[in-house]
């Protein structure tokens, strides 16, 4: 493997045990956030690979909303992440959502937190989108994503934090 922080990064997560991975990639906008960010799209197919070979999916963020002058640069993004084998982006924007489907219907979309989803009536509206899977809003308390569970066939995940 190549060397650079990212993908040394990568390497030391998947030697630790990690099931699934989450990159953030520059995008449309000069967001800088976590360690594990590509500085480069060429590296991606790279990290896909070795991720998978050992097991573990690898998941891409494209949780920023997206103004109309940039979705053809989030367009060419999203087919270079599915040409890469990504699998699945995570998304908060219903419009971003549905480019996907459109320009990669083989990707599989997740409905980041940030999406807000508080019911299992917004999450019924996700999947007409094509999600697959709704990381549940941060604000729902563990009695609400129980009902949400029960009245949803929608795969869910919470976060966690104390």
């Amino acid at each position: 493997m190549r060397s650079g922080p990212a993908l040394a990064l990568l390497a030391l997560s998947l030697l630790a045990g990690c099931s699934s991975t989450v990159r953030l990639m520059p995008v449309h906008r000069k967001r800088r956030v976590v360690a594990l960010f590509f500085k480069s799209w060429d590296d991606l197919p790279e990290a896909v690979q070795y991720a998978r070979q050992r097991g573990v999916r690898t998941y891409v963020t494209l949780n920023t909303l997206a103004f109309s002058d940039e979705l053809s640069q989030v367009e060419a993004h999203v087919r270079t992440l599915a040409a890469a084998g990504v699998d699945a982006v995570l998304v908060q924007d219903f419009g971003v959502a549905r480019l996907v489907r459109a320009a990669a219907p083989e990707l599989s979309i997740h409905a980041s937190t940030q999406m807000t989803l508080t019911s299992s009536q917004s999450i019924a509206v996700a999947a007409e989108l094509g999600i697959a899977r709704v990381v549940a809003a941060r604000e729902l308390s563990v009695d609400e994503l129980a009902r949400i569970g029960r009245e949803s066939t929608m795969p869910l995940e919470a976060f966690v934090h104390g």
